[in-house]
């Protein structure tokens, strides 16, 4: 297997990766990938083109997918945020409590 090739295979582990939520294991494979990246020349050889187009453009999908989880995330954060304050409003001394019964 060529770097290149290797790499085009991270590239497609990390996305797997990222689609299975598995974000920890995503910080291991990047340290590869950029220790594998380092021991490339600055220009790659014409016939690494397709090694290279392939993994760029699955870690394209990588990077969006890592994304929309993100936005997930934060949507579930502010969904607790709304409901947290929400019940805030029934603390003792906060307008808007229910009177407490004997």
């Amino acid at each position: 297997m060529t770097p290149y090739e290797a790499l085009q295979a991270l590239s497609a582990e990390e996305l797997e990766l990222v689609l299975d939520g598995r974000f920890a294991e995503v910080a291991a494979l990047a340290a590869r990938m950029n220790e594998l990246a380092d021991g490339l020349p600055a220009t790659p050889p014409a016939d690494a083109a397709p090694e290279l187009e392939s993994a760029r453009d699955t870690i394209r999908s990588a990077i969006a997918a890592t994304l929309a989880a993100r936005n997930a995330r934060q949507r579930e954060l502010q969904h607790l945020r709304t409901g947290q304050a929400a019940l805030r409003t029934y603390l003792p001394g906060r307008q808007g409590t229910v009177e407490r019964s004997a």
